[in-house]
């Protein structure tokens, strides 16, 4: 198993949420740290590939309910649909993605990073095929079980 994780993705979906996220004035909860958490794993894991044709798994650094929480404390509106997020934010992302091969070719290998069940997630991101979560969702959805690779 070899994983890629796309480092192009706009600022204002990666940098500027993680900058967000480490604000010692806005509180994060479990759920933000898990997302932060698997999303160092991968950046550092030995399955990580530099080469998007040898990936099997594709990993979108986004984490959106990271985003969501900490919107909500700097914007207000925290609540079902993660109103605090703007539809044009999960738009860019998606166009964003739409731009790349792999996931034109392979929409169902990318594993979104979506820390807290469907109610609250912005309802595009409930349509991916494949996300990480912490809480209950729909079974067809969820990422469960051990990701190897092999060290050569």
């Amino acid at each position: 198993m070899s994983l890629y994780v796309y480092e192009d993705l706009p600022e204002v979906l990666t940098l500027e949420v993680e900058k967000q996220f480490w604000n010692s004035s806005i509180h994060v909860n479990e759920d933000c740290l898990t997302e932060w958490a698997f999303l160092q794993l991968f950046r550092t894991s030995p399955c990580r590939t530099q080469s998007i044709r040898e990936a099997n798994l594709f990993v979108v650094p986004y984490m959106h309910i990271s985003d969501c929480m900490t919107s909500a404390q700097l914007h207000g509106g925290y609540g079902p649909g993660c109103s605090s997020v703007s539809d044009e934010k999960i738009k860019l992302l998606f166009d964003h993605l739409r731009k790349q091969e792999s996931f034109s070719l392979h929409p169902e290998r990318h594993l979104f990073l979506t820390m807290y069940d469907e109610y609250m997630m912005n309802k595009r991101m409930n349509q991916v095929h494949m996300k990480l979560v912490s809480t209950p969702a729909r079974k067809s959805h969820q990422c469960l079980g051990t990701i190897t690779c092999t060290i050569r």
